[in-house]
């Protein structure tokens, strides 16, 4: 089993959640076991994604918690920093989706710097960014969520799949919704469809058909908005979404609210709940009670619109939904004072305006505390970067060192061949000389072997090697006590990447002795017979 292979499956799972979650879950438990038998870490770790999401469609949380923190056991056993990159972002996609903001951020920060990294381009680098769109999205940081959006669609242009591109543009077309700019959102929202209709997404498509109502309804386009709905609808009956089907049901109510057909909109409203409660959907349940309320309200049955709107709290309530819950007090604040119940109407609208402050300094401390993070996310990244520059720059530094001291190196050798050649040369004159011709021969001699053994230079070699390569001399001391000043001078030599021949002319020795040098080295150092020396000796 592959990688692609677990995508191929992931992807089959995750249509699946939305058309029958109870099969979503079996196809997830039978992934995870097929990569278990693997043995490979970053197999497992998507199944165990897989199945947590399939227990929360579920609202199996406790299972779900259980699965990520499995997920999370085999992070230490991943080998390639890809694999981490890739799984920190999908642990923080996952806490995204979850609302759990403060744990999104750090891991998908950290997954963006490692991807920057190692893949500046490509699918799964657009992936991270995509998904740092969401979570800031999910935050209600609009801006910074079309940054981020709109980086991984320029990514997704160029090396993504249609797929990919479909959920770009529609998380684009979220945030214009979000900005009030409608125009905008329709625009994306018709390029996320062209690419859905292009690949045969009826999924996706019957999504951003629902988008797209909602867009038309803000515009106050009802007729429009219904024609979006209408497709929605009929591509959730194709596809057998009940739930889906509701929830569009319920906003395509709205249009006909629009329109002025109350009695349409209640009929949509009311079949809605009742597919909801039939899939014991709270959520939906919740928000298309409030919507029955308001709509009993306007009605002027205030004890029908009494009825739903508690409804809709109470399940608010049990999900601990606070946002509803602040919308639900001041619905019935609006109809006891309308009905006259005062004393219900003062309590009500109490509840209300203490929860919406809780709300907004709850929002201001989560934004301060994400951007402190972000902040610290950011100096974290901009230190990694500047200690790259820096360790570059002294990588650059090392090698055009190690570039003049093996040309230094190379430039001795030839100067001692020569001299080698030139002393071969006039030692037999020098013997068979007589007088102040001997005299002179020996002079020669003299001073060529003391060119050849020249201590001033190689003492300014040797400084300059101990320069660049500081504490190579000490590492091979340490490695090995036994090594003579001799053999230590030969290992220098060979770091530099010098033959044994050069090095045999450099030190003006036999061929032979340079050959025995290396083997005692190699001996001292304890090699064994498949290592090689000048590799080991680079390593150090």
């Amino acid at each position: 089993m592959t990688k692609l292979d677990v995508d191929q499956r992931r992807s089959e799972i995750v249509r699946s959640y939305f058309t029958n979650p109870s099969q979503a879950l079996e196809l997830a438990q039978q992934l995870l076991q097929e990569t278990i038998k693997t043995g490979k870490p970053e197999l497992q770790i998507q199944a165990y994604f897989s199945c947590a999401e399939a227990y929360d469609f579920l609202g199996r949380h406790d299972e779900m918690t259980d699965c990520m923190n499995k997920a999370q056991q085999h992070f230490d056993d991943l080998e390639s920093e890809e694999e981490r990159a890739y799984f920190l972002s999908m642990l923080g996609t996952y806490y995204a989706a979850k609302g759990d903001f403060a744990k999104g951020y750090a891991p998908l920060y950290q997954a963006l710097a490692i991807q920057e990294c190692l893949e500046p381009e490509g699918t799964r680098l657009a992936q991270t960014i995509a998904s740092l769109g969401f979570l800031h999205e999910s935050a209600s940081e609009y801006e910074e969520a079309l940054e981020y959006y709109l980086r991984s669609l320029r990514l997704y242009e160029s090396y993504g799949s249609e797929a990919s591109l479909s959920q770009a543009y529609t998380g684009v077309g979220n945030v214009y919704i979000e900005l009030r700019m409608p125009e905008k959102a329709s625009a994306y929202y018709n390029k996320g469809l062209t690419s859905c209709n292009a690949i045969g997404n009826k999924l996706s498509a019957a999504f951003i058909l629902d988008k797209m109502g909602f867009v038309c309804l803000e515009q106050k386009k009802a007729p429009k908005a219904l024609e979006y709905f209408e497709a929605a609808l009929e591509g959730w009956r194709e596809l057998s979404s009940e739930l889906n089907f509701a929830a569009t049901l319920a906003n395509s109510a709205h249009a006909h609210i629009q329109l002025g057909n109350s009695i349409e909109a209640m009929k949509r409203s009311h079949e809605a709940l009742k597919i909801a409660e039939g899939q014991q959907d709270e959520i939906l349940c919740m928000m298309t009670s409030l919507d029955l309320g308001m709509q009993y309200h306007q009605r002027e049955d205030f004890e029908q619109a009494v009825r739903y709107t508690r409804q809709s709290l109470r399940l608010a309530q049990k999900r601990n939904m606070r946002s509803t819950i602040a919308d639900a007090h001041k619905q019935l604040a609006e109809v006891y004072e309308n009905s006259a119940d005062l004393n219900n109407a003062l309590e009500h609208f109490k509840q209300y305006t203490a929860l919406r402050e809780e709300i907004l300094s709850t929002k201001k401390q989560e934004s301060i505390a994400n951007l402190e993070l972000r902040h610290k996310l950011a100096q974290a990244e901009r230190d990694r970067q500047i200690l790259a520059l820096e360790s570059e720059k002294a990588a650059r530094e090392v090698a055009g060192k190690t570039k003049e001291l093996s040309a230094m190196a190379i430039s001795i050798t030839q100067r001692n061949a020569a001299l080698m050649t030139l002393r071969n040369l006039a030692r037999p004159f020098a013997e068979s000389a007589r007088g102040k011709t001997k005299q002179l021969a020996g002079a020669i001699l003299d001073n060529i072997d003391n060119t050849v053994n020249n201590y001033a230079a190689k003492q300014i070699f040797e400084e300059q090697f101990e320069g660049v390569f500081q504490d190579f001399v000490q590492k091979l001391k340490t490695r090995a006590p036994k090594l003579t000043p001799a053999e230590i001078k030969i290992c220098v030599m060979i770091r530099l990447d010098l033959s044994t021949k050069q090095i045999a002319e450099a030190l003006f020795i036999a061929l032979e002795t340079a050959k025995l040098h290396r083997k005692h080295i190699r001996k001292k150092l304890g090699l064994s017979p498949d290592q090689n020396l000048s590799s080991f000796l680079l390593g150090l």
